[in-house]
């Protein structure tokens, strides 16, 4: 069994590593993938292949940068307690919320340069809300109690 195991090691692994130093620049990255992403809708369909693509292309209003600090992508200043944008309040329900406020860059356009608006932010959140839409993380618009 090690011995079958050695010879697929040296056949197959082996010259895999080294042809991939060569066949790559510096500033190339290759990601090998067994699947197709099936859409490209953000909502639905979670599958390896999408989350890449739109690892890639998608711009969320924050993101955590490459030493894990969260900063604004689509939004102008991060929300907190200390400047005013994200203020605790208690529901109806007794339940502790924060009440988060964005401004969109102003920049921030769509693929056909049309800006983007808070009446996108409200379609995705509608959409998101709606039972029937087959969201996959429905779970976080139904946590949003308000816009």
């Amino acid at each position: 069994m090690t011995r079958v195991f050695l010879i697929l090691f040296f056949v197959l692994v082996l010259p895999a590593a080294s042809l991939g130093d060569a066949a790559l620049g510096k500033e190339e990255l290759a990601i090998g993938i067994t699947q197709y992403p099936p859409t490209l809708n953000p909502g639905i369909d979670a599958t390896s292949a999408k989350v890449y693509v739109l690892a890639m292309t998608r711009r969320p209003f924050t993101v955590y940068d490459a030493s894990w600090n969260l900063v604004c992508m689509l939004c102008t200043t991060l929300p907190t307690i200390a400047n005013g944008l994200a203020v605790p309040f208690d529901g109806p329900d007794g339940k502790h919320g924060i009440r988060l406020t964005y401004t969109i860059q102003p920049e921030a356009r769509w693929g056909d340069g049309t800006p983007v608006t808070t009446a996108d932010v409200l379609f995705t959140y509608e959409v998101g809300r709606h039972p029937l839409s087959g969201i996959g993380n429905a779970e976080l618009y139904r946590r949003i109690t308000g816009f």
